[in-house]
């Protein structure tokens, strides 16, 4: 896994945020795999769950369904930009492996995921991580 640290900061990274951010990602894919809303809604921003909660709930009613699972294989790389970070995670499923992004950021002390996609999104090259801006 490489981690890229960037200045920019509120407050700066420390060494523990890349095992945080790990463990808030695991979270959320042992929260799916038991398609339990309310651990789910615990890892993402209060803003996220706000607007999107009723996606969520229409994808976990459906994973339950269709007997549906994503596993955690782990963060392929991590770039932190003081209070926000983009995991690249490895993921395995009944339809085979791929990635998933994930953009946390860090709310009241704790990384929170913000976004979530599940297919790439625009970068110019395979494996780069989508591009962001740290600062306005």
């Amino acid at each position: 896994m490489s981690v890229l640290l960037a200045g920019c900061s509120v407050q700066p990274a420390t060494e523990v945020d890349p095992a945080q951010i790990e463990a808030a990602v695991r979270e959320y894919y042992e929260a799916f795999n038991c398609y339990d809303l309310d651990r789910i809604e615990a890892v993402f921003t209060k803003q996220t769950w706000r607007e999107e909660r009723w996606d969520f709930v229409a994808l976990i009613r459906w994973a339950k369904e269709n007997n549906f699972k994503s596993e955690f294989v782990s963060i392929i790389s991590m770039e932190i930009e003081g209070d926000s970070v983009w995991a690249m995670v490895e993921v395995e499923s009944g339809v085979g492996s791929g990635k998933d992004y994930h953009r946390l950021v860090r709310e009241h002390g704790s990384w929170k995921i913000a976004k979530l996609f599940t297919k790439k999104v625009s970068s110019s090259q395979p494996g780069e991580m989508p591009s962001s801006s740290c600062c306005p």
